[in-house]
């Protein structure tokens, strides 16, 4: 339940017949009025909102505590009235009626939750064309969750954390992966002696990142070697030698690269897109792709307000063709159905830079389309 905290941040207190506390139930503001003032009087640790709250007014002077006029300014601005046939309640800040839905919930989110761009996406992982255990293992690795014996003593698996191999330290991922002795040998034998960049203390996710965009490939089958070398001496006591890790990287490289025919193997960030709204008119976003580029083909789109509300959408099957004539059709598409409808000052929005260069009149002699 990661959305669990910030969920909670939506409900509040209603005051109804006022049973709750005046001092230490969060009733007004968004913390209790006892972390608001300097102390709060004995005699005044049991009062509750209606010993306050009497003759359709506040009587603070029968209140011992001291109350900093900004905060005696805030009730009597607050317009809470005290109904003793109503009983105090929690509601829901999210939407109007106090009910808290589904629907609110995933708005309130939206709203409230800043998206964390470095470790939302996880799909970049699972984009390197390597096997896949390689791309569990490297997911395993970004989450700290392989079973080393720091992570082990921790899940009380083990009575102990350190290494089993050099005895020196604890055996967490660093230390299991790169720094243990045992170990750094076989990546200074990668060249990898001083560079700053892979040897600096950083957090594990970061780490992983800059590796594999500087080694590709190759950083994650050494990594896979590593461990596999860490495993077998450490549960079957059989030792894989350092130089044999490196010939048994190299071999899984080359089959690598034969079998997924490909240059580059490097990761590359991703760079993250939203939509942003206009001043006036429509937007249209479309899209168009062939699935084998030639192959079966269709395009689509739709029409959203200046705001982004819903106005109509589009779709079309064309047989075959490839995707720079279906993103072509699209916009098409997309500007007929809006002139149709009486919309003239529009934006059309496209993820293909090669079809908006076309449209914008850039040649293109590689481009070749056959007439629908």
């Amino acid at each position: 339940m990661k959305a669990k905290s910030k969920l909670a941040d939506g409900f509040k207190l209603k005051v109804g017949a006022g049973d709750l506390s005046f001092f230490f139930d969060t009733w007004i503001g968004h913390e209790p009025l006892c972390q608001q003032v300097p102390w709060v009087a004995i005699q005044d640790t049991a009062l509750k909102v209606r010993d306050v709250w009497r003759q359709g007014d506040w009587q603070f002077h029968d209140v011992y505590t001291i109350l900093p006029l900004d905060i005696q300014r805030q009730l009597s601005s607050s317009g809470i009235m005290i109904n003793e046939s109503v009983p105090d309640c929690i509601t829901w800040k999210g939407d109007q009626s106090g009910i808290y839905t589904v629907k609110s919930g995933y708005a309130w989110l939206i709203n409230h939750t800043q998206i964390q761009q470095d470790s939302s996406s996880w799909s970049w992982i699972w984009k390197i064309k390597v096997p896949q255990k390689l791309n569990f293992f490297l997911w395993l690795v970004c989450h700290e969750a392989i079973p080393t014996n720091v992570l082990r003593r921790q899940r009380h698996f083990s009575s102990l954390d350190v290494c089993g191999r050099c005895g020196n330290a604890a055996e967490c991922i660093f230390h299991c992966l790169r720094d243990c002795w045992k170990v750094n040998s076989v990546w200074r034998g990668i060249g990898l002696e001083g560079v700053d960049w892979f040897w600096k203390s950083q957090p594990v996710m970061q780490w992983v990142k800059i590796c594999v965009s500087n080694l590709g490939v190759t950083f994650i089958i050494v990594l896979w070697w590593v461990w596999r070398a860490r495993c077998s001496e450490c549960m079957a006591k059989e030792i894989i030698l350092d130089s044999d890790v490196l010939l048994l990287a190299s071999r899984m490289q080359a089959d690598i690269q034969r079998s997924f025919g490909v240059e580059s193997l490097k990761y590359k960030e991703p760079r993250w897109v939203s939509w942003t709204p206009i001043l006036e008119g429509v937007v249209i976003n479309v899209d168009g792709s062939a699935f084998g580029n030639p192959g079966r083909a269709g395009y689509g789109g739709l029409i959203r307000s200046n705001i982004g509300e819903w106005i109509c959408g589009f779709a079309g099957y064309f047989g075959i063709s490839n995707n720079i004539h279906m993103e072509l059709l699209a916009i098409l598409h997309g500007l007929e159905l809006a002139w149709s409808r009486g919309f003239r000052n529009v934006e059309c929005r496209s993820d293909c830079l090669e079809a908006l260069s076309l449209v914008q009149g850039a040649q293109n002699r590689f481009i070749f389309m056959q007439p629908s």
